[in-house]
């Protein structure tokens, strides 16, 4: 995938993210994912991140993500 696709895959999963659309962000990857914590080094699958993602959502009714790159 080129820089332009991806940070279009970026953009997607981050806004699907902070609109509580957990099936478009679960779409962003592919089943073999590996999904990587910065904070503690450990990596996740697909299915075990989707199951953080829907805590997070359940717990913060309002959620944005900022661009840093």
């Amino acid at each position: 995938m080129d820089v332009k696709n991806r940070g279009a895959a970026l953009d997607r999963m981050y806004d699907a993210l902070s609109r509580g659309d957990l099936s478009t962000m679960y779409d962003c990857f592919k089943p073999d994912a590996r999904i990587w914590h910065c904070f503690d080094g450990i990596a996740q699958d697909r299915d075990t991140a989707f199951k953080d993602w829907q805590t997070l959502v359940a717990a913060f009714s309002e959620r944005y993500v900022e661009d840093v790159r």
